[in-house]
């Protein structure tokens, strides 16, 4: 129950660097949530006046209804990898980002891991996977930061030029420059801009033949299409 959760909150949140109070707050609640699980297998009777606390903590993890004898994992494990389940689908629907879709992989190969509980190889191979999930989904979301114009959701500068040596010898270029954005921008403001950015872009996009549409930098986009 404690895994699915810990893996939810980390996935829903956003990642601000190591090295930040938001960092920090993250390894210290990693940290608490290892010794929580790790302290799961302690003997009650050591506890003294806590031991029935334990006994009820205990019992209130392995729960499982009368009716639910067919369930592989107790009713609060199943209910949290349900709800860490649909949290980060919702996620992926809303940004669309590899991580997040690594996020969800890895939950699922949790999960598989939870159900082969007592078979340390398939529970090897099952974290194995969901590690593997995690470094792939790391790597294309750093593609995607490197490549991608955050703002505009168009490929950026470094893509363009990458895809120039995919051309071949016969392409069009095309320059498309916003005629007094500057002017635009000190007059409505930065968000309008940006607006005007995304709707410029938008359309852009739209073009045929094979097109694709860059932000090479500011308020400058470039098209480039390859010719037979």
């Amino acid at each position: 129950m404690i895994i699915p959760l810990c893996w939810m909150v980390y996935a829903l949140s956003e990642e601000r660097g190591l090295f930040t109070p938001s960092g920090f707050a993250k390894g210290l609640s990693l940290l608490a949530f290892g010794l929580a699980i790790a302290t799961l297998g302690y003997p009650a009777n050591d506890l003294g006046i806590f031991s029935n606390l334990w006994i009820d903590l205990h019992y209130g993890i392995q729960w499982r209804p009368a009716w639910g004898s067919w369930m592989p994992l107790p009713a609060p494990a199943l209910t949290a990898f349900a709800l860490a389940t649909l949290f980060m689908t919702v996620k992926i629907i809303r940004k669309q980002r590899p991580m997040d879709i690594g996020y969800l992989g890895g939950l699922i190969a949790l999960f598989g891991a939870a159900l082969r509980h007592g078979d340390p190889s398939a529970t090897l191979i099952f974290i194995s996977l969901a590690s593997l999930l995690l470094v792939l989904g790391l790597f294309q979301e750093s593609h995607r930061m490197a490549f991608l114009d955050e703002l505009t959701g168009i490929p950026g500068r470094r893509a363009l030029l990458t895809d120039m040596k995919k051309l071949g010898r016969r392409y069009s270029l095309a320059m498309v420059d916003i005629d007094f954005f500057k002017k635009f921008n000190d007059t409505h403001g930065h968000d309008v801009g940006d607006q005007v950015l995304r709707m410029v872009s938008s359309r852009l996009k739209q073009t045929g033949g094979g097109a694709r549409a860059y932000r090479y930098g500011g308020e400058e986009f470039t098209g480039t299409s390859p010719l037979c």
